[in-house]
């Protein structure tokens, strides 16, 4: 285990939810348990020394309603706990599944939360429009059943290091697979 990086990344950390600072730590711990994802050389070799940027939040969606929330991923853990640690690289993209996704997750410093509730219809779409130098960003996007919604993702990555983007989708099968979001 690289013992400056682990350092980095708690330092980067602090403020965060005691949930997402631990996840983060055990993913550095853990990643050389998990299996080479294909070409993750250039990542890792780069990624030893990060360089944490962080996005102009200003552009990122910012609607906290009973129609829908989109916030910045940063403001999200903090606002949604309960929602952001069941699901953020749980399950669509699963942070267990190699060491470039646990680095990953170790090393994400922006991205977009949304989550659109059950059966709710929006008319207008919404637009994710990252601009960020940071080489680890994350999109969470939540949709309850029977939810309707156009979602548009569009970035200006202006990084020269290796750059691993992951958007998640999760989407509800059944009646009630949303959750009431606490205000």
């Amino acid at each position: 285990m690289n013992e400056e990086l682990l350092k980095t990344v708690q330092k980067v950390s602090q403020g965060q939810p005691d949930w997402l600072q631990k996840k983060r730590s055990l993913a550095i711990m853990l990643q050389k348990r998990f299996p080479l994802a294909n070409h993750q050389q250039a990542w890792l070799a780069k990624w030893q020394q990060p360089s944490i940027a962080g996005n102009d939040e200003s552009l990122s969606l910012n609607h906290d309603g009973d129609d829908f929330v989109a916030l910045p991923i940063n403001v999200a853990v903090q606002k949604y706990p309960e929602l952001l640690q069941e699901n953020l690289m749980e399950k669509a993209v699963r942070w267990q599944d190699n060491q470039l996704n646990a680095l990953h997750l170790a090393l994400m410093d922006t991205g977009q939360f949304i989550y659109v509730p059950d059966e709710t219809k929006l008319e207008k779409p919404l637009k994710i429009e990252l601009v960020t130098r940071s080489n680890n960003p994350h999109n969470l996007i939540i949709v309850g059943a029977g939810a309707q919604v156009t979602i548009i993702e569009e970035g200006s990555y202006e990084t020269q290091a290796p750059l691993y983007t992951a958007t998640e989708i999760l989407m509800g099968g059944g009646r009630s697979a949303g959750k009431v979001l606490p205000k």
